[in-house]
């Protein structure tokens, strides 16, 4: 936020503030999304199994 303040008022250091606040949230997403993909298909599975074995469990008791 500081970057772009001083980015508006055209000082040379608000573009190197911003320039380097860009180039970390590059680098945080390069770094950070690979493992959030991870997780959220193992989570997706896990799902996945759970609603099958939830089904069959409502199949049996309708069954009844």
């Amino acid at each position: 936020m500081i970057g772009t303040a001083l980015a508006f008022l055209l000082m040379p250091s608000g573009f190197i503030v911003l320039g380097i606040g860009i180039a970390l949230a590059l680098l945080m997403y390069w770094v950070i999304d690979p493992k959030l993909k991870t997780i959220s298909s193992e989570y997706e599975k896990k799902q996945k199994d759970y609603l099958m074995k939830l089904d069959e469990i409502q199949k049996w008791e309708a069954e009844k």
